[in-house]
């Protein structure tokens, strides 16, 4: 039995065509981070092929009913759901979570883009701009292996009318498929990954001839074009010991900003290592002396001589970067205290999703050379972090 149609509901549509992307191929990293945006221009119409405005049918509404399918066997890719372990090794997904500001689409990056026009150029005009629609998904793949191809289509099924795809659909003007080439993932190791300690610098502190100084170490990529842009920081292995002495001694993480790593009191100066993620960083933060909590006053907290660091935050939002403060007047307590390593671990994410855990180690046994005067630095070490991979590695 026939199902009943409604002859003023959507039918069918005059026409349906992928653009974007504009070339005949383009390449994904297949680490299930990597995403590639597909754009769909189409026209609902009714049976009478009358052209169905936004206001009685919603782009939301046209989504539903449009799925991603392989070109040739017209399998469907899995919708809305993140690789793991448990799926299979050949995984192909999509998500119609386009949002740029969301978590996930960190990684819409185009490795080889060729050409790009924009959607102004490439969907709309002045003419028809009300009867086109434009409906994106991302498609994100995990291979066991790259170099193989996907050709991708595009499956419309109006609520009261027939099936259409891609491959068949009315006025074809433009790719009725995509053809994704699968890039290895890449794991970053320590040999990848530079980092660029910068001079010391003066610091302003509330202990007045305290000689605070302190001095920022960057963290890049080697390879020409390519950027860390993300950044995840596990902070798991403080005791509640370490913590109390942390907070008893130095100026802390007491809200989401990235707490001290290490410590150092020795009689020569305090040493304190502070870690800034990508994510980490403080849009306006109160930097007023009065603040303990502000992220600008950091350093030692027992003689209040907090260190304020006015442009720093700013100036490296874009880097993942370790703070290095020095205050010379340590010993004015008479105590010292042996360096604590917290051994924080990191995951690095580069523009197209690929990643490398880290583990760092900063101290004074590690020494950069500065004006014949050997100061602490920091050191990479190749780590492997668990917690995270099961969800979307």
């Amino acid at each position: 039995m026939s199902k009943e149609r409604n002859e003023s509901g959507w039918w069918g549509v005059s026409k349906l065509e992928i653009v974007e992307p504009i070339s005949n191929s383009s390449y994904i990293y297949c680490n299930g981070r990597n995403r590639i945006t597909l754009s769909i221009k189409l026209i609902p119409i009714t049976k009478a092929h009358d052209v169905i405005g936004k206001d009685v049918l919603s782009d939301e509404e046209i989504k539903k009913n449009i799925i991603l399918m392989d070109a040739i066997d017209e399998t469907p890719l899995h919708f809305n759901e993140f690789y793991n372990e448990n799926k299979p090794k050949y995984f192909w997904g999509y998500t119609d979570n386009v949002n740029p500001d969301d978590s996930d689409n960190k990684f819409v990056k185009t490795p080889y883009l060729l050409s790009s026009r924009t959607a102004s150029e490439t969907i709309y005009s002045e003419r028809d701009s009300d009867a086109i629609r434009l409906i994106k998904f991302n498609i994100y793949c995990k291979e066991r292996a790259g170099g193989t191809i996907k050709k991708i289509a595009v499956k419309v099924t109006p609520p009261d009318g027939d099936a259409i795809t891609s491959l068949n659909g009315p006025s074809m003007t433009g790719a009725g498929s995509i053809i994704l080439n699968t890039l290895n993932s890449y794991e970053y190791v320590s040999s990848d990954v530079k980092l660029d300690h910068l001079p010391f610098q003066k610091a302003d502190n509330a202990c007045n001839n305290d000689g605070s100084e302190f001095r920022i170490v960057k963290l890049a990529l080697r390879s020409p074009g390519l950027v860390l842009v993300s950044s995840e920081i596990f902070e798991n292995q403080k005791t509640e010991e370490d913590l109390k002495i942390l907070n008893k001694w130095f100026f802390d993480n007491k809200r989401e900003f990235p707490w001290i790593h290490r410590v150092a009191v020795l009689p020569e100066g305090a040493y304190s290592y502070y870690c800034w993620g990508f994510d980490h960083v403080p849009d306006e933060p109160d930097d007023s002396p009065e603040n303990p909590n502000s992220p600008y006053n950091l350093g030692r907290g027992y003689s209040y001589c907090y260190v304020k660091i006015p442009a720093v935050f700013r100036q490296f939002q874009e880097h993942f970067f370790i703070l290095i403060i020095r205050q010379k007047k340590s010993g004015s307590t008479g105590r010292s205290f042996p360096p604590r390593d917290m051994g924080v671990k990191v995951r690095l994410y580069d523009q197209y999703g690929n990643k490398g855990d880290f583990r760092l180690k900063m101290g004074e046994s590690i020494y950069t050379e500065e004006n014949n005067e050997k100061t602490p630095g920091v050191k990479l070490l190749q780590t492997s972090i668990l917690e995270n991979d099961s969800a979307k590695a």
